[in-house]
């Protein structure tokens, strides 16, 4: 049998395979991403902000405390650092062997641009004389046929577009670096890989093969995603909404939602459409407040923690709704649209609005199967990849895992989960063939230090003279040089000779990316990263460069000596809570080899009140949580079991913690590197709510029906019990889905009883939405209802009685029941005390607070401490298994490195002015501070500081500083930069 690799393949560069190629390399995994367009990012780039918090969309995901030169808050920074190799324009083409040793082959697509000479400088595509519909841009504009997707991409590289290329010769002759090869073939490579995570995203469901929505037919009838384009900062007009036809501003707008998904060869939902017409509904009002806006809608998708409220957002800015589903676009006459529709009520309109705007939903396209039949993966009717509802990320395939839209339908907070929990199954599998994390370089300390100018370029020899009459630096390199990887060769050869430099300013063509390469090569070389400047050629002329070199010489020369620090790491993992996604992570974690302290309030450890028996799709959930219990307690050496227990205090900080926790038999002090909450949520309790005797919830009904009490004639459940209420605004997202599933099997084992639905929406996400499909084939009855307007039970004898008003017909209709159950939602535990003793904040419903509601959803503000399952949030079975695979695998991160390190990029204090004011504390974003209890002053855990500067803006006698940027290498540079010299 051949050694397992110590590799893993990510095949798709969105925002999932992003996240798990960085999570497998922070564990010392090296992973191959493959991505199929030119640059990553995937869809991701194409959108600025994200509901329901309206944030911007990279930037969310760092920092990674544990990861000493990671700090950079842009996550493609991260794929600068060792362990990561992308392979750009690239594609899956086979795949062999067996989990531990799969043999693949990869077909690098030519871009006829050589990759290792590119500049990114733009002078192909300026002489380019092809022009060609810019996909990135939704089609509204063109750009030529050399090109880089978007500003900033990476790889900074052009590509030429085969398909558009006339040979013509120019880009050729402009190219100052011969990086251009219109006789550039494609390239085979070959890897051997341990695991292989899928994660190529979906495709836009193209709406022109829907003609009557008059799609490219009418100028102003366009998509979801163009309208993004237009909007955009950095789109196409910019940040101004407008017509494509004419340029000016809508007077009002129309969005029409699943187009494309919930229709008769896509039954399913799109799983985001509806929130993100929310948020383009919400966007137009914020820019014009005079534009008339109004979504057609069939059920208002808002199942998420914060997404009813934003829903409600929307219609308190004067969004209006109508409840249909619009059958054909027409025109309007002076480029407007006009749309005639039937509402609920039967009532027929006509409407005329300036533009339409289509919520497309999200299909596999060719790729994706040919990508599916090259890894050999089993994939559904609708070409999503087939899951395990109690695996959910495993592919029929052993050793390979399906993130994302690839497994169904999913929205960022869902693919970054399902991406983390992928990882961790990939590290599980290989685990024992990991390399261990690489030492730290040795900082250059020489006695008499020294300064190295390094200027490459066209313009590196101007460049020289006025550098050196002005600063006279001793070491001052003329890189005879132009393509990055020339320049980052010749720079590091030349440094490692100079053993006294300590400290270096560059100036080069290099864009960000580049940069990053460079000054992680000069690291290695055991310079500081706050004694390194680099300058981009590219952006201004001569003088002014001249300019900026002296600056950075003045930074360079002023920068702070630091060193690296050690602080040790306890690898061991505290885990709260006794569910599913408690038992989950620690089981996680054991495999990996580290000890897990579980701590559990009840006596029992399991589910106390299962909800659910049954999964929708028929599997049996107890059986599957009782091997999940068995198969933890086995685990005695590794998995050390709290009955009965509570947590009472932690202290300390990432990699080392040490909490004491509340036994039967005492306390008991725990040190511990991370901590995982997991202690679940309850169902609420409807007692106190006037329901009669007799009534019963969906899990009582569930154990009804799998005891065979099944001959009803008439069952009424009522949905929404307990939230989507002033008091708690959110949709427990899993009571539909149970409503659904016993429909079902009642219908089944009983067709003639009759079973009503009574609710405010219907909440069937994704492939859920087929059950619900088949319920209204069934012959499942759903009535909606008012909130003010609840339906009302009372008790006639052994039967019921069930008043709703119907807002239609205006009138209320009686339903005679045999069984009213109620669809209770789900609501935060008692969480406050666990709050309070992690440190960690409870979002306003109760439930614990993450980061970021989409890009960190299993972190919070602390470092170290993770949260999943419905400690999170309401969420089903499966969601609960994955966050918990989620939060195991960022905590492995922290467990699995021997000491954290203080990098370079740190804060300090000067105790002589500090005067414990505590200001700093509070404004830390990642807990770095602390007030030392004997001497009252500021202490900074150095492998926590990411050099905000936060604390130094608020320091009332600035004590805290920061080794990054001080105040003499500002003014210095301020100077220089100022002189007009």
């Amino acid at each position: 049998m051949p050694a397992k690799s110590d590799s893993v393949l990510v095949v798709g560069a969105g925002i999932g395979g992003i996240k798990a190629a960085c999570d497998l390399a922070q564990l010392g995994f090296d992973v191959h991403l493959v991505e199929n367009a030119p640059n990553i990012g995937g869809k991701l780039q194409q959108h600025d902000r994200w509901f329901p918090t309206d944030d911007c969309t990279m930037c969310q995901l760092l920092p990674y405390p544990a990861a000493p030169g990671a700090q950079e808050l842009c996550l493609r920074r991260v794929l600068a650092l060792p362990g990561v190799t992308i392979h750009a324009y690239s594609q899956l083409e086979s795949l062999s062997g067996n989990p531990g040793s799969f043999n693949v082959q990869l077909r690098e697509k030519s871009r006829m641009i050589r990759q290792e000479l590119c500049t990114a400088c733009d002078k192909c595509a300026q002489v380019c004389p092809v022009e060609v519909p810019d996909a990135f841009q939704g089609g509204l504009i063109t750009r030529k046929a050399a090109y880089i997707l978007y500003p900033g991409a990476y790889p900074a590289t052009y590509t030429i577009d085969p398909d558009a290329c006339t040979r013509c010769g120019e880009c050729v002759k402009a190219c100052p670096t011969d990086a251009v090869d219109l006789d550039l073939a494609d390239n085979t490579i070959e890897l051997t890989v341990g695991a292989v995570i899928l994660a190529p995203g979906f495709t836009e469901f193209d709406p022109a093969g829907l003609p009557s929505y008059g799609y490219e037919r009418f100028g102003n009838v366009i998509t979801s995603t163009q309208f993004e384009r237009i909007t955009a900062g950095g789109g196409i007009t910019p940040g101004r909404l407008t017509r494509p036809s004419d340029g000016e501003t809508p007077s009002s707008i129309a969005f029409l939602t699943c187009v494309g998904s919930r229709d008769t060869e896509r039954p399913y939902c799109s799983y985001a459409c509806c929130m993100y017409t929310l948020k383009e509904a919400i966007l137009a009002r914020e820019l014009h407040p005079d534009i008339e806006v109004c979504i057609f809608y069939m059920d208002m998708r808002a199942f998420g923690k914060e997404w009813w409220r934003y829903f409600g957002r929307a219609r308190s800015l004067g969004v209006s709704f109508v409840r249909c589903r619009i059958a054909s676009v027409q025109d309007g006459g002076a480029d407007n649209l006009k749309i005639n529709y039937e509402d609920e009520s039967g009532a027929y309109f006509s409407r005329t609005f300036g533009m339409v705007v289509l919520a497309t939903g999200q299909v596999q396209g060719e790729s994706s199967r040919r990508l599916a039949e090259a890894a050999g993966v089993d994939l559904d009717d609708w070409g999503f990849c087939k899951t395990d509802e109690f695996y959910p990320v495993q592919t029929s395939k052993a050793g390979i895992f399906a993130v994302g839209s690839f497994a169904g339908p999913a929205d960022i907070a869902v693919t970054v989960t399902q991406a983390q929990a992928a990882a961790l199954e990939a590290a599980a599998l290989l685990w024992k063939s990991r390399k261990p994390a690489p030492a730290p370089p040795r900082l250059r300390e020489p006695d008499e230090p020294e300064t190295a100018v390094f200027l490459a370029g066209e313009n590196a020899r101007q460049l020289g003279e006025p550098v050196s009459a002005r600063n006279a630096p001793k070491n001052l390199e003329i890189v005879d040089a132009n393509c990055p990887s020339a320049i980052i060769s010749a720079i590091a050869a030349k440094l490692s000779e100079l053993e006294n430099v300590d400290r270096a300013v560059v100036a080069a063509p290099l864009s960000w990316s580049w940069r990053a390469l460079l000054v992680q090569q000069i690291e290695s070389l055991g310079l500081a990263a706050n004694k390194i400047e680099v300058v981009d050629t590219r952006i201004a002329g001569t003088e002014a460069l001249a300019r900026m070199v002296r600056a950075a010489l003045s930074r360079v020369a002023y920068a702070a000596d630091t060193r690296y620090e050690q602080a040790e790491v306890s690898p061991a993992a505290l885990v709260l809570g006794g569910g599913v996604s408690a038992l989950t992570a620690a089981r996680a974690l054991s495999a990996l080899g580290f000890q897990v302290h579980l701590v559990n309030r009840e006596k029992k450890f399991g589910p106390q009140a299962q909800a659910t028996h049954t999964s929708v799709h028929g599997q049996d959930v107890d059986k599957f949580l009782k091997r999940l219990v068995s198969a933890v307690k086995k685990e005695k050496k590794k998995i050390h079991l709290y009955p009965g227990s509570t947590l009472s205090t932690t202290a300390g900080s990432a990699g080392r913690f040490v909490s004491v926790i509340e036994t039967p038999d005492g306390p008991r002090e725990i040190p511990h590197g991370a901590t995982i909450i997991a202690t679940g949520a309850a169902e609420y309790d409807f007692c106190a709510d006037g329901y009669p005797k007799g009534v019963i919830t969906q899990s009582e009904f569930e154990k009804q029906l799998l005891k065979g009490k099944k001959k009803l004639s008439s069952v009424v459940m009522i949905q929404c019990v307990g939230t989507l209420n002033e008091e708690r605004p959110y949709c427990s997202r899993t009571c539909c889905i149970k409503a659904l599933k016993n429909a079902l099997a009642l219908k089944k084992a009983n067709p003639d009883a009759e079973v009503f639905i009574l609710c405010r929406e219907v909440m069937t996400y994704g492939l859920h939405e087929l059950a619900y499909k088949e319920a209204r084939e069934m012959g499942v009855v759903f009535l909606r209802y008012q909130q003010d307007r609840p339906p009302t039970v009372s008790k006639k004898g052994k039967s019921f009685a069930v008043t709703v008003y119907d807002p239609l017909f205006e009138e209320e209709i009686a339903l005679p029941a045999d069984t009213v159950v109620l669809s209770t939602g789900t609501v935060c535990a008692d969480a406050a005390a666990v709050a309070r003793a992690a440190g960690v904040e409870l979002d306003e419903f109760g439930f614990f607070k993450e980061a970021n509601p989409k890009f960190r959803p299993v972190e919070t503000d602390r470092p170290g401490v993770f949260i999943c399952g419905l400690a999170q949030g309401p969420q089903s079975l499966e969601e609960s298994i994955t966050q918990a695979q989620a939060a195991a695998v960022r905590a492995a991160s922290l467990l699995s490195r021997k000491s954290l390190l203080t990098g370079t990029m740190t804060s300090t204090v000067a105790n002589r002015w500090c005067v414990g004011c505590e200001l700093c504390v509070t404004v830390c974003p990642v807990h770095a501070r602390i007030i030392d209890e004997k001497t009252r002053k500021a202490k900074v855990y150095g492998e926590l500081c990411v050099a905000c500067g936060a604390c130094a803006t608020v320091c009332p006698s600035s004590a805290a500083k920061s080794t990054v940027a001080n105040d003499r290498q500002i003014l210095a540079a301020i100077e220089v930069l100022t002189s007009g010299e």
